[in-house]
């Protein structure tokens, strides 16, 4: 039998061997790694605007990664609430539902669900694992 999430009853992916990646800026997180990121604005995503690559590190209460996709960008910061926060293997209508996972949170104290795409679905699995986990140590 799988884990399943306390809070959803969604059954957890299995670990896998993904290796973290690691980065000297963003260094010292939970997980971290290249993965494509969509807009996260409605507007960006509506004039088609397409995945970027980003440097995505999971820590304790956030996911970080830096606007622009590279360390001269701003660093943007999602964060894990306990009661808000999810997460689940997926994307949007019309993503690679094999590669991708949608984060729930807050971005400057917005409501944001970041939707991001990984190289294959041991990666995703990884992710949405580590990131569950990380909802529930909030708990």
């Amino acid at each position: 039998r799988r884990d399943a999430c306390v809070d959803c009853g969604q059954d957890l992916p299995p670990p896998c061997a993904h290796t973290a990646m690691s980065s000297p800026s963003l260094d010292g997180g939970l997980l971290e790694g290249l993965l494509e990121k969509k807009p996260v604005s409605v507007l960006a995503r509506s004039i088609g605007s397409t995945w970027r690559p980003r440097y995505i590190v999971l820590r304790a209460q956030s996911l970080e990664w830096h606007h622009g996709g590279d360390e001269s960008g701003e660093l943007q910061v999602l964060l894990l609430d306990a009661r808000a926060s999810q997460v689940r293997a997926a994307g949007d209508a019309g993503d690679d539902a094999e590669r991708c996972l949608t984060v729930s949170g807050t971005v400057r104290g917005q409501p944001v669900c970041l939707v991001l795409r990984c190289s294959d679905a041991s990666e995703r699995d990884a992710w949405v694992r580590a990131v569950c986990r990380c909802i529930e140590s909030l708990k």
